[in-house]
């Protein structure tokens, strides 16, 4: 063959027709297959295991031993050829596969190139079976129905081997059955509940459950399910809150359920509904977004229940809004007013509670309309605390709901102390207490006034429950205004007037209020002789601290001296009682004093190759000026550093041992001792 590719199969034929052909000297030649070699095996081949249940009896025949050739498989039954499917899986193996419908003996002829392979033919005996698993239940019954109706269910179990088919139905109440038997393993059941509720259908074969089974049959009654909840009924249910829909239908099966809502402007919702953790109770839930009737459907298999649809009045309790001074705070035994509006919030009765502090008597109180959507609650409580005041509105909360309102008696209030005595002084802290121990739970308000009409601070601390300590700096002298209030309301005997002393009589004087020398004394006086009694507090704040001597010349006035130690810009900070004196902080510039090259200091390193200059009490702003000269030639280098305290530091470098002359002048004047003349080693 010109082509080894080409098995001999097809040279035969091709050959068949080209008789005068030739083959090519030297062409490869295939060998046929030897049967012998073949074999075959796999359950399909076995004498004994299949029963008619198996959907498919398979083997394999494997010839890569045997060579080339063609496979031929033949199947008889019991009622003649079967037919084999045969798969050629390109490895010189088939897989091979057969259906026994019916029990009895089986024939399976194995060939290669027309010649039985080893072992063939195989005798298989198939013998009955039964396999539930292949049973179909199906049908519209199978998702219930509604009472009264006939559920039709199909029962096919062709295909699942010899079997006595059983049928058993239980639910709330025995129901009628039927069966239709089509004679070709096929059967109709025809079932007719008398009650509602969840029915178990049974299907087995051979006495075994086929898959699925038992089967739950829902069978409603839509006239058994009820509804019920806030969302039904409006009771309870308010714009912007959930409003609770519940479905029953514990009484009947379950089918699909609906509620659908209508607003009073016709927009639609539907609520989901979901399980209760009760048999076959719904809830779910909307949110009214507007007052008014809202329109709730519920259907139950496609039908509404009884009452549906039901009609939800719902309030807006959101829209009312309270007011009126009686919302703050009461008086005993005054006639105290809350006003309630109702615009917008749809039909609804106001009521109210009280709930006071233990022993409390009950609260007097009236309700009256007073316009349209407008009503007052007049009420007159008899004891101080606090009370607990709950507003509804068509049974609902109004916001803000539980209102805490103190009731007080300012008559009860009392004042005392110092602070509220004439002859205290401007600058000078003063205070005094309020008792409120006996007026009830209310806020300490205090205003002072000074002479000039102008707010004077004050502070207002609570050492103990209702009592309370006010403290405050008066500011100009003069007659000042004292108003004390509870709740905004006067106590009695306020307001009260007091009268305040000047400390702003203090004067201060003298040159060191003006410029300061460092290191020397600055002096200047403090004259609070006007200016009553009080003390004189005295800091200088600046780039160093200062030493400062204080004496009390014991006629009102102070001697003060202060030694700056550096220069730089100070202030001067002077107070009387606690408060600055006229020009404080009085801001003084520090010199130093004027350059003086004799105050000097110098010393020399232990090899004279650096000195250093200690300036601190020469005066001038740091002029130092250095010269260096060897013996022969001059310094390499001549540094000068200062130290930051009016010190530096010199060195130098002299190439040459010898005499080295060394000239240092302070702005300009030479050192005692300059020009200095040192041996420099080499």
């Amino acid at each position: 063959m010109v082509n080894p590719k080409i098995d001999e199969l097809s040279m035969m034929t091709y050959l068949s027709q080209f008789p005068g052909a030739q083959l090519k000297p030297g062409a490869p030649i295939k060998t046929k297959g030897d049967a012998s070699l073949v074999h075959v095996y796999g359950p399909g081949v076995q004498r004994d295991g299949l029963d008619t249940t198996v959907q498919k009896a398979e083997f394999t025949v494997d010839a890569r031993e045997a060579g080339t050739g063609a496979i031929s498989v033949r199947c008889d039954g019991p009622n003649g050829p079967i037919n084999v499917d045969v798969k050629d899986n390109g490895d010189g193996t088939h897989s091979c596969s057969y259906s026994p419908k019916r029990p009895g003996a089986y024939t399976i002829k194995v060939g290669l190139n027309g010649q039985p392979v080893k072992d063939s033919p195989f005798r298989v005996n198939v013998t009955s079976g039964c396999n539930p698993g292949h049973v179909k239940v199906t049908g519209p019954g199978l998702a219930g129905g509604k009472l009264g109706e006939t559920l039709k269910v199909e029962i096919d179990t062709r295909g699942a081997g010899d079997g006595q088919l059983a049928i058993g139905i239980a639910g709330p109440k025995e129901a009628k059955i039927a069966c239709d038997d089509h004679k070709d393993g096929t059967a109709t059941l025809s079932i007719t509940p008398v009650e509602a509720g969840e029915y178990k259908l049974d299907v087995k074969f051979g006495d075994q459950e086929v898959p699925g089974a038992p089967f739950a049959l829902q069978v409603y009654d839509p006239t058994v399910v009820t509804a019920y909840g806030s969302g039904i009924t409006g009771e309870g249910a308010s714009v912007g809150k959930p409003a609770e829909v519940f479905v029953d239908a514990s009484n009947t099966g379950m089918a699909p359920l609906e509620v659908k809502v209508t607003t009073p402007n016709g927009e639609t919702t539907v609520v989901e509904l979901t399980p209760t953790g009760q048999t076959n109770v719904l809830s779910g839930a909307y949110v009214p977004t507007e007052a008014g009737v809202h329109t709730v459907e519920v259907k139950f298999a496609g039908e509404a229940i009884p009452n549906s649809p039901f009609s939800a009045n719902i309030c807006d309790p959101s829209k009312v809004t309270l007011g009126g001074p009686g919302l703050e705070k009461a008086i005993k035994d005054a006639d105290n007013v809350i006003d309630v509006f109702t615009e917008g919030a749809g039909p609804g009765p106001v009521a109210v509670e009280f709930k006071g502090p233990q022993g409390a008597h009950p609260v007097k109180h009236s309700i009256q309309p007073v316009g349209d959507n407008h009503y007052q609650i007049h009420y007159s409580p008899h004891d101080v605390g606090n009370y607990e005041v709950a507003v509804t509105y068509a049974g609902l909360p109004v916001e803000p709901s539980k209102v805490k309102v103190p009731c007080i008696d300012p008559s009860k209030v009392k004042v005392e102390g110092p602070g509220l005595q004439s002859g205290i002084l401007v600058g000078e802290p003063v205070s005094f207490t309020v008792d409120a121990t006996k007026a009830g739970p209310g806020v300490v308000d205090v205003a002072i006034t000074d002479s000039k009409g102008e707010a004077v601070p004050s502070t207002i601390t609570q050492p103990a429950p209702g009592k309370y300590k006010v403290a405050y700096t008066p500011t100009e002298s003069g007659p000042q205004q004292v108003d004390v209030k509870f709740s905004d309301l006067e106590v009695e005997g306020s307001p009260l007037t007091v009268v305040v002393c000047n400390p702003e009589a203090v004067t201060a004087y003298g040159p060191g209020l003006e410029k300061a020398i460092a290191l020397e004394p600055a002096l200047f006086t403090v004259d609070a002789s006007k200016a009553g009694e009080g003390a004189l507090g005295l800091a200088i704040e600046g780039p160093a601290e200062c030493e400062i001597t204080c004496k009390d010349n014991e006629n009102g006035t102070y001697s003060v001296s202060y030694i700056a130690p550096r220069p730089g810009n100070y202030k001067v900070n002077l107070k009387f009682a606690d408060k600055d004196v006229p020009g404080s902080p009085f801001e003084v510039k520090c010199e130093r004093a004027p350059a003086d090259a004799t105050k000097c200091i110098v010393s020399f390193n232990n090899d004279n190759q650096g000195l250093t200059v200690d300036a601190k009490n020469a005066g001038g702003t740091g002029l130092l000026e250095v010269g260096v000269c060897g013996a022969y030639v001059p310094a390499r280098f001549v540094s000068v550093q200062h130290n930051g305290d009016y010190t530096f530091s010199v060195s130098y470098d002299i190439p040459e041992p010898g005499e080295t002359v060394i000239s240092v002048k302070w702005h300009g004047q030479h050192l005692t001792g300059s020009p200095f003349t040192v041996i420099t080693a080499a």
